[in-house]
């Protein structure tokens, strides 16, 4: 705090500086420690007290950051534990976190809540969030905290944009945060009631603090995916932001969750956020008794959101099919045809 206030001006209680990590990397063949400390709150004006060690001190929006230039190799590492996605390219570094709970850091712009609000209307008005519980969570949960390398525009663009966060070298996108509108509409068909516990196969956060508030202060959420990437973003992006009642984990969804986060009896619902072409054995029989999966299915050529319902060994349509678009994901299942004790009905 002290070298804080002697090199910006700017002034800080340690109460509100929080470790991230250790980050160890390698410079010319000297091993290189930096200390990776957030503030999330302060005073001041920015200033530059010491002009004979800095030119300058500059803040920056997260989604312009890739487009700065090459930013120093350490400074970049500590941007990315952060906020994982906002650089590309980074040099190669081993993370020692210092603490798993980091608290959730409050505020943000006016203009966001605005076109929250904005977006929230559009999905009420197309249909596809009639109930309370669902525009309230539109309307609380900050999609753009999920999305910190598109704008606010961008984040909130009418509920219908899908916010690619990864590609592959070639330029293929393999993570995204789906557009609005299916989300709600399928976390809808859930029929979700307060104290409900889900499980998410595909991760990104956004989705998974939607049926958080849903299921509100008494349910829970799993949230799997194969991605290391993913799961450290979606655990980094869910401390930051969200309620506490979300579990990331690294595992193939194709096999649901690990046997310690399924509760006894079952989940009471599930939801599939990437496109399938069959269901997994293990998905249906993680759900409890008449619990709900949601999942957008291929058929024909096309892609349906369909929601079952598990009644025995069988899985019945609950809801006629939904058409969706979604984002190519990395978590797809593998190949796998149901067995006739998972007949779809």
């Amino acid at each position: 705090m002290r070298e804080l206030a002697e090199e910006t001006g700017l002034v800080a209680d340690p109460a509100d500086a929080h470790v991230v990590t250790m980050l160890i990397d390698d410079s010319h063949g000297v091993p290189r420690l930096t200390a990776v400390v957030r503030i999330t709150a302060w005073t001041g004006t920015l200033a530059n007290p010491e002009p004979d060690k800095f030119d300058r001190w500059e803040f920056f929006d997260l989604h312009a950051l890739a487009c700065v230039g090459d930013v120093f190799a350490p400074a970049a590492l500590a941007l990315d534990a952060v906020w994982p996605g906002i650089l590309p390219v980074l040099p190669p570094a081993t993370s020692c976190p210092i603490a798993a709970d980091q608290p959730p850091v409050p505020g943000e712009p006016a203009e966001a809540a605005r076109l929250r609000a904005s977006m929230t209307q559009m999905v009420i008005d197309g249909g596809w969030a009639p109930s309370a519980p669902v525009q309230e969570a539109l309307r609380t949960v900050p999609r753009h905290r999920f999305t910190p390398e598109a704008n606010l525009e961008t984040a909130y663009d009418g509920g219908d944009r899908v916010v690619v966060t990864r590609r592959h070298e070639a330029g293929t996108a393999i993570s995204s945060v789906s557009a609005v509108w299916p989300q709600a509409d399928m976390i809808e068909h859930l029929s979700l009631k307060p104290g409900a516990v889900v499980f998410e196969a595909g991760s990104g956060g956004y989705k998974a603090e939607l049926l958080a508030h849903v299921t509100g202060p008494d349910g829970r959420v799993v949230t799997a995916d194969i991605d290391p990437w993913v799961v450290r973003r979606t655990r980094a992006f869910t401390t930051d932001a969200g309620s506490g009642r979300v579990t990331p984990t690294e595992t193939d969804a194709t096999f649901g969750a690990p046997a310690g986060l399924v509760p006894r009896g079952g989940f009471d619902a599930s939801v599939i956020t990437y496109n399938c072409w069959d269901i997994t054995p293990a998905w249906r029989e993680q759900l409890t008794e008449g619990g709900r999966l949601a999942l957008p299915l291929e058929m024909g050529g096309y892609t349906r959101a369909v929601t079952f319902e598990r009644h025995g060994e069988v899985l019945y349509a609950a809801t006629s099919p939904t058409a969706v678009s979604s984002a190519p994901k990395g978590n797809r299942p593998a190949p796998s045809r149901c067995s006739p004790s998972s007949t779809v009905g």
